[in-house]
């Protein structure tokens, strides 16, 4: 039988320094998340070395060791996997420091988000929102018309030409 190893990957917490590690604590997604991933990481510990000591039992057979084997590679897996997770979290909130750290965070599509703040003075994020604020002002934002000409003028890819461009060439070269 092969040995059982008994050492698992370091949690992503030893790659990042105090002040990072302060940083991520202080958001309560991060926190909750931490503190059930190191749950589970002292319970692999606990399953391992109950392992280690129930190898000197004459009684167990290699089917129940091996069946406790799989227990404990089940539950490496989950706490590796929750782990990457939190090391998803703790970039996200490294990198996007212009967030408040408090706030909620949300993972869809294995994605880190922050949760919109609601409320009276935050505009919607839906396709009416510009027609929303500016009925609230009582303007419109620009005339159609003006985006159309924008948008030809992009699409003949030739550069802008200013009015006094050419009296400066002119110059230049006498």
């Amino acid at each position: 039988m092969s040995a059982v190893d008994n050492s698992l990957p370091l949690m992503h917490t030893h790659y990042l320094s105090l002040p990072q590690r302060t940083y991520c604590e202080r958001n309560a997604t991060y926190a909750a998340s931490l503190a059930c991933v190191k749950k589970l990481q002292q319970r692999v510990f606990e399953m391992q070395a109950q392992l280690g000591a129930s190898k000197d039992d004459p009684e167990l057979t290699a089917d129940v060791l091996s069946k406790w084997r799989e227990k404990i590679n089940v539950t490496e897996e989950l706490f590796m996997a929750d782990d990457d997770e939190l090391a998803s979290l703790a970039e996200a909130l490294l990198t996007k420091k212009r967030f408040k750290t408090e706030d909620e965070l949300t993972k869809i599509d294995g994605r880190w988000y922050w949760a919109l703040p609601q409320g009276q003075r935050f505009i919607p994020r839906h396709t009416d929102a510009l027609q929303l604020r500016t009925s609230k002002i009582g303007c419109e934002p620009y005339p159609k018309s003006l985006g159309r000409r924008v948008s030809n003028r992009l699409s003949t890819l030739l550069p802008k030409r200013t009015l006094g461009s050419g009296t400066r060439l002119k110059r230049s070269s006498r």
